[in-house]
């Protein structure tokens, strides 16, 4: 559940930051910035709010884990869904009108990231706990 939180705000912030920056620039050294930043500081937030909370539940070593890898494999993860999440976002204005079309790309965005990211952190988390095992 917190990385799905965590990945609305991640998701959200790239949105935002997206439409606002990105769109706005002409000249592409401005746009190639605005999208780094686009892309970085959500992660960034996302990423040190999911730590916070998953030390609330787990240890400092399962929290930072997780983190680290959320860090790592949600522009990993951007990068591949971005194209995919055109299709939703297509035919949710296909058959709600094209009010719709940014709705169904941010949830076909939303998923599409949310399965890349979320397989690689249980993954993580798994070896990290069976290495924390074998060292006890």
């Amino acid at each position: 559940m917190l990385v799905g939180e965590a990945l609305f705000l991640f998701i959200f912030g790239y949105f935002v930051l997206d439409l606002l920056l990105v769109r706005r620039d002409a000249s592409v050294p401005k746009a190639d910035a605005a999208g780094l930043v686009a892309t970085l500081v959500p992660i960034s937030a996302a990423t040190w709010w999911l730590f916070g909370k998953v030390q609330q539940v787990y240890s400092r070593r399962d929290a930072r884990v997780a983190a680290i890898t959320f860090a790592v494999f949600s522009p990993i993860s951007l990068l591949v869904a971005t194209p995919v999440a055109t299709l939703p976002g297509n035919w949710a204005a296909g058959l709600l009108g094209p009010t719709f079309g940014p709705v169904g790309a941010f949830l076909g965005l939303m998923v599409l990231t949310g399965v890349l990211i979320l397989v690689p952190m249980a993954l993580a988390v798994w070896i990290a706990r069976r290495v924390a095992q074998t060292m006890n």
